[in-house]
């Protein structure tokens, strides 16, 4: 059985050729029942995500499987070939496995170590399972997959780390207030890393989330997707003491919060410490409030400082992956072997067990007064002797120490004991 994949990524495309292939927009029974009407492809599965495109196809010719799947991609979308092809990449067998398993284990991600791609993966092969039958090579290969992700994860530290801005700056807050279900959250501002802040915030379960925008019907928007308390931008100030944690990003071309603001808060008595993180370019929040006690205050270069020191963890703890994944690699390719040849030793020890037969019925019919127990002692003798002539071609079929590959050994072995043909006796009665 061979495997291939086919496709694109953010390694070999731009986003809006990307954008060309994607298959989220079109119903899963319409995409996988036209690959699967590919006459080479026996299983398969299409993995889409924002940053690829890919194809996984397995069957009896990688050849085919090739252009069969290059064919389905460029006429499910409707693109012309020479437009698309220069776009493309395609492995094959041992590199196709190994490229499945990076890209599950998100050492081929564009932020090596974050989570979602598993994810996607596992929802892309209960897909193809779900429209028709996997057959035994395909399943055995994607849940390696999975088996190699997690093993990935729990011998490295390669998703320790957070590299996200907005991650980062929930984990400082981690570290300053411990537990965070208590904390009173204040966020300032919207767009992507708000969102993200605030998400990962409802995640840790922060009930309390304040959401204040120059458009009130954005603060207004925010609070019904995390379950907060939508506020006016002037209402802010009045906010401020409630807050433990504040969160701005703004393009705001001035300090939104000022020292004497904060300083007016602390006046009021407030014990607890409070932690701000503005992301805004240029800055939302004067540096100087980092002087006050109890203040706490990080901003974009001190959060990038940190996510790229976490990024280099991250490819320094890949390198250690890439050998887990090699090992990995090797470890299918033997188990595959094993079971590409197991029906073949069975053949060769049938075959000797028919000889066995024949020979024991050919003993009791010369010597017609051995007794059973002197059958029994010999047909163990001869059951034992052949089991040790045929222990080195079955290890030779398995593979220990010989080089080639097991179609080779497997030819070598059905030319040399004949299992093509049937035992038969001779005249002589011999075998």
């Amino acid at each position: 059985m061979d495997v291939v994949v086919i496709g694109i990524s953010h390694q070999t495309a731009p986003v809006e050729f990307r954008e060309k292939l994607d298959f989220s927009k079109h119903a899963k029974e319409s995409y996988l029942s036209k690959l699967m009407e590919q006459q080479s492809v026996s299983s398969g599965l299409v993995l889409s995500t924002c940053n690829r495109v890919e194809v996984y196809a397995a069957g009896q010719s990688e050849t085919a499987l090739l252009n069969d799947a290059e064919k389905f991609l460029q006429q499910f979308h409707n693109v012309n070939p020479t437009e698309v092809r220069h776009f493309f990449y395609s492995k094959t067998n041992r590199e196709a496995v190994k490229h499945l398993f990076r890209v599950a284990s998100s050492l081929d991600s564009l932020v090596i170590g974050e989570p979602q791609i598993l994810g996607q993966v596992k929802e892309a092969y209960f897909d193809a399972r779900s429209m028709t039958p996997i057959d035994p090579f395909f399943e055995r290969l994607v849940q390696k997959a999975f088996s190699v992700a997690k093993r990935v994860r729990t011998e490295t530290k390669i998703a320790e780390q957070s590299v996200s801005v907005s991650h980062t700056a929930i984990e400082l807050a981690e570290k300053i207030f411990g537990e965070l279900s208590h904390c009173r959250v204040l966020m300032v501002g919207a767009g992507e890393m708000v969102e993200i802040a605030s998400r990962s915030l409802v995640q840790r379960g922060v009930k309390r989330i304040l959401f204040a925008n120059r458009t009130y019907e954005h603060s207004v928007e925010l609070a019904q997707s995390y379950g907060g308390l939508p506020i006016l931008l002037p209402q802010m100030d009045e906010y401020l003491v409630e807050a433990d944690m504040v969160f701005v990003s703004t393009s705001a071309p001035f300090y939104l919060i000022t020292r004497e603001k904060v300083e007016a808060v602390l006046s009021k008595g407030k014990q607890s410490p409070m932690f701000f993180i503005d992301i805004s370019v240029p800055r939302n929040v004067d540096p100087s409030i980092h002087e006050l006690e109890e203040i706490y205050l990080y901003n974009i270069d001190d959060l990038k400082g940190i996510v790229d020191a976490n990024l280099q963890m991250r490819k320094e703890e890949a390198e250690k992956a890439e050998t887990i994944i090699e090992a990995e690699v090797a470890r299918f390719y033997q188990g595959v072997e094993k079971l590409e040849v197991a029906p073949l030793i069975r053949n060769l020890q049938d075959k000797y067990e028919v000889v066995l037969r024949q020979e024991m019925e050919r003993i009791q019919s010369r010597f017609s007064g051995l007794t059973a127990q002197e059958l029994l002692v010999l047909e163990k003798s001869i059951s034992s002797a052949i089991r040790k002539v045929l222990n080195d071609p079955i290890l030779f079929l398995k593979g220990e120490g010989n080089p080639r590959s097991s179609l080779e050994r497997a030819e070598l072995l059905r030319q040399i004991f004949r299992l093509d043909h049937k035992v038969k006796e001779e005249e002589d009665g011999s075998v």
